[in-house]
């Protein structure tokens, strides 16, 4: 699977999302090699080797900046790819919702399976044009009346379960996706926040005070 060549990238950002006293901690436990396909260079890491915080946050910036961009019409055929249903090959496997369903189903009447943006694109003001909103590091298949509920909600905890997708809870102002794939959203959100500093065109999907606060 395509999504599991990011794996290191995710490694090293929990490592700097890591409050400083859990860190050493975390450095120290044993980790085992895992098994993933990839087309990085071994060396594709090495100027993040050894550093910390903000040192360590825009070299994997500058590591990861330059990936395929794709458009937003060859997001759906990427997908059928990315998130195919392993028990079944002629499926994808929805986000929130843990659904499978035809690759077929795809578009925007209910039962359709959509583009979900997990960075929200009001969130960032970048739309479906290359870049982030085509980005597939954070683009998922969904129910498309899921993804409507979610909307543009920040992720947080609690609210009331959605009864399309058990599992997932929602309120007026926030969407707690299903335990099962929390990881997943984390991983990715971490993902634009490290890509999209606003020196290459885009936007800046971070801020200053927020990356002080973390780092």
């Amino acid at each position: 699977m395509i999504r599991m060549s990011v794996l290191p990238f995710m490694l090293m950002l929990s490592f700097l999302c890591m409050p400083a006293g859990q860190a050493k901690a975390f450095s120290l436990l044993p980790l085992k090699p895992l098994s993933y396909s990839s087309s990085a260079p071994q060396d594709y890491y090495e100027d993040a080797e050894g550093k910390t915080g903000k040192a360590l946050k825009q070299a994997l910036h500058d590591a990861i900046d330059d990936h395929t961009q794709l458009t937003y019409s060859q997001v759906w055929d990427a997908l059928k790819t990315t998130d195919e249903d392993p028990a079944n090959p002629n499926n994808v496997l929805l986000l929130y919702s843990g659904d499978s369903r035809s690759k077929n189903e795809s578009g925007g009447s209910t039962g359709d399976w959509n583009r979900e943006h997990v960075w929200a694109k009001s969130h960032g003001e970048f739309g479906t044009s290359k870049g982030p909103g085509t980005d597939l590091h954070h683009i998922r298949p969904s129910d498309v009346q899921v993804n409507s509920a979610r909307g543009n909600l920040d992720f947080d905890e609690g609210g009331a379960e959605y009864r399309d997708a058990p599992g997932n809870y929602y309120d007026g102002d926030s969407w707690e996706p299903n335990s099962r794939v929390k990881g997943d959203v984390a991983r990715m959100i971490f993902y634009m926040d490290v890509r999209y500093e606003g020196d290459d065109g885009y936007p800046n999907l971070g801020n200053e005070r927020q990356d002080e606060q973390r780092l």
